[in-house]
């Protein structure tokens, strides 16, 4: 996506992404860590996971890097103070620097990267020889309804084009091999995420609708409300909301 089209709001993100927080923290906190690594977080966002792992390198560093000028901004007005930490707005796919890490992570951004190959690509020449990463990315849906190839919606969606690139582990194994990526792993990881009411689903889906549809506010505010009806009705209530998915886990090292 370019640069300049910038369909993410890092403020409203920081204040209707938990979920995504909270799941990130958990592997945050599984990692076996020395405290003296560099680190690479792959889509930042807003910055709370980094700084999260940031208190986990206390004699090392974590740079924040996230293409939309909207979450990096937010992620410096909280968390420009650290000193182990810094944030860069940039390409994953292009960014170059001499620094190479000991650690990669990425936590909900790869399935909004068309080239996930040239991603790993580069994550591999910026790691340590013997570096890590660990890395989640969304995975196909599976049933239920799928609102964008509704009759409403798919004739305002083809037009944008494809905004949205799950993987499975067959697809990521194969691309993790062929950039020479190590001890891999790659597999699913089921959740579910339950939300109090309508509005707190609503709240949570325009975190992503808009990046996700590339509709104009007003249109992806109604797609998000159509959503929010059409799991109302599935689920037979309008309290304790559950949205079922998974996610694609792989974990790799670059050789020694």
């Amino acid at each position: 996506m370019n640069k300049s089209i910038d369909t993410w709001n890092g403020q409203y993100y920081k204040q209707h992404s938990d979920s995504q927080l909270q799941r990130g923290l958990g592997t945050i906190e599984s990692l076996t860590l020395h405290g003296d690594e560099a680190a690479l977080d792959v889509g930042c966002g807003d910055g709370r996971i980094t700084v999260a792992l940031a208190k986990r390198l206390p004699h090392g560093s974590v740079l924040g890097l996230d293409l939309s000028e909207s979450m990096i901004n937010e992620a410096k007005k909280s968390f420009g103070d650290i000193p182990n930490v810094s944030f860069v707005n940039d390409n994953i796919i292009t960014f170059a620097t001499d620094k190479r890490f000991d650690l990669a992570v990425s936590f909900g951004t790869f399935h909004w990267i068309s080239d996930q190959l040239g991603a790993f690509k580069n994550i591999f020449t910026l790691l340590k020889p013997g570096g890590r990463m660990v890395v989640k990315i969304g995975a196909e849906r599976r049933g239920g309804p799928n609102l964008f190839e509704s009759a409403k919606w798919k004739p305002l969606l083809e037009p944008k084009g494809q905004r949205w690139f799950p993987q499975t582990p067959e697809k990521g194994q194969a691309m993790l091999e062929a950039c020479g990526f190590t001890a891999i792993d790659v597999r699913y990881e089921e959740r579910t995420t339950t939300y109090s009411n309508q509005e707190a689903l609503f709240d949570w889906l325009m975190g992503w609708v808009p990046h996700s549809t590339g509709l104009p506010l007003e249109q992806a505010q109604e797609f998000a409300r159509d959503m929010v009806a059409g799991a109302v009705k599935e689920q037979g209530r309008s309290e304790n909301i559950e949205q079922n998915g998974r996610a694609v886990v792989a974990i790799a090292r670059k050789p020694v």
